[in-house]
């Protein structure tokens, strides 16, 4: 990818489809092609590597996954998750995958809970007390109320 119009061309067309697959291409061009896709399209993006070669598209991914069943050190710091084999990869996604789903919706849910109860209190307090401004929770509460 020595021709930037060309290294253009190809980060469009890479943009466009919903898998890349990068074979006997350079680390270099890999990791080039995933910081383009997750920096300048803002896309999610997934690096497998299996060796040493695969250290600087790990780092520039959304998320990295390792497999080998002799690990390396330096390689599983350049990863997010370290498998001994493809096999497990499956289970990695869909299952893994699915409880990070699960628990973000319960997360979601439980923050727009708590401030519907905030702001519900703090409406029939208001109403109490004529609309007088007074404030019913010290500032020290409001400050930790999304920690």
């Amino acid at each position: 990818m020595q021709d930037p119009k060309s290294s253009e061309l190809l980060f469009e067309f890479a943009s466009e489809l919903l898998t890349v697959i990068c074979f006997s291409a350079s680390p270099h061009q890999k990791a080039m092609i995933s910081k383009y896709l997750k920096e300048k399209k803002n896309k999610s993006v997934l690096a497998i590597g299996d060796g040493y070669n695969d250290i600087p598209m790990l780092y520039k991914s959304s998320v990295g996954v390792y497999i080998n069943q002799n690990p390396k050190i330096e390689v599983i710091r350049a990863s997010d998750y370290c498998i001994p084999q493809f096999k497990h990869l499956k289970q990695l996604l869909f299952v893994h995958g699915h409880w990070n789903q699960s628990r973000l919706a319960f997360v979601t849910l439980f923050s727009f809970y708590k401030n519907f109860v905030f702001l519900t209190i703090h409406f029939w307090f208001g109403i109490f007390n004529y609309w007088s401004g007074q404030e019913l929770f010290d500032d020290w509460y409001l400050s930790v109320f999304h920690i």
